[in-house]
């Protein structure tokens, strides 16, 4: 049942991301930033969608008791020592669609 849900949550981001004409991308490979070497296949921790314009931003999606795994959380960690903006959207879209509205200046 979890599969399922989160697989109907992530197309609820994907939706939402489209509707807001937002230029994104979802990665299945990816290259690791310690060994370079190229992950294949759902991107080892890598964050499920990266909007890439008007702004960067990375967003993870959870459901129910979910928490981010040990990849995850380096990954997240790598990134926003960065300074880019890692957001993991939890079982509905209205804190997500909260940030893209700031992030757009939309009241």
């Amino acid at each position: 049942m979890t599969q399922k849900r989160g697989k109907e949550f992530e197309e609820a981001v994907k939706q939402l991301l489209e509707a807001y004409n937002l230029d994104w991308l979802r990665v299945d490979t990816y290259r690791c930033p310690n060994c370079e070497q190229i992950i294949n296949r759902n991107a080892a921790g890598f964050p499920d969608y990266q909007i890439i314009s008007p702004f960067i931003l990375y967003v993870e999606c959870k459901t129910g008791s979910s928490r981010l795994n040990s990849n995850q959380r380096e990954v997240r960690q790598k990134l926003e020592a960065q300074g880019q903006d890692y957001f993991v959207a939890r079982d509905n879209i209205d804190g997500l669609k909260k940030l893209l509205d700031k992030k757009l200046n939309k009241n």
